[in-house]
């Protein structure tokens, strides 16, 4: 079978000879409508169907990245659990059983740096991009030069390992 666009492409050039010189259609005429709307529909169901395959293409999307969501949350808290216990009982690495990992906790081993909420900066310590935001990594250097920054602090942060 012919595509819509062939066909539609036929009945344009021909239009005028799809009606006899009395004006009624030719049965090439009903032939060629009958074929067209035939495409039209098929065109139709096809994005039709196309369409729901997006709207399940998004459900899958959005469940697995909630699934992820929730693996991440879980693992960070496992994560804190595991290390509040190997602080708990002195404890900063230790091997598995059977060798395949070895985990260690480096105590206050990472800076960051913590801003208060709502609390303003000077403009040289903001980034470039509309609207503007604080730039932590100038705002921590200058907390280690030993300026004094209202609404900012250095927080230490213990960081857990696997290897």
């Amino acid at each position: 079978m012919a595509s819509l666009y062939a066909l539609t492409t036929e009945f344009r050039q021909t239009i005028d000879e799809m009606f006899d010189e009395d004006g009624v259609m030719t049965p090439r005429f009903e032939e060629l409508h009958g074929q067209i709307s035939d495409k039209l529909s098929q065109v139709a169901a096809y994005i039709l169907n196309t369409e729901l395959e997006v709207e399940q293409a998004t459900a899958v999307i959005k469940r697995v990245t909630a699934l992820r969501e929730t693996q991440n949350k879980k693992s960070e808290r496992l994560k804190k659990y595991l290390a509040d216990h190997m602080k708990a009982v002195g404890r900063t690495e230790f091997l598995a059983d059977d060798g395949s990992f070895k985990v260690k906790l480096y105590l206050n081993r990472d800076k960051s740096v913590l801003l208060e909420e709502d609390a303003k900066f000077p403009s040289e310590f903001y980034d470039d991009p509309k609207p503007p935001e604080p730039s932590k990594s100038k705002i921590k250097q200058a907390l280690l030069e030993g300026k004094e920054i209202e609404g900012a602090s250095i927080v230490s942060k213990d960081r857990l390992t696997f290897k």
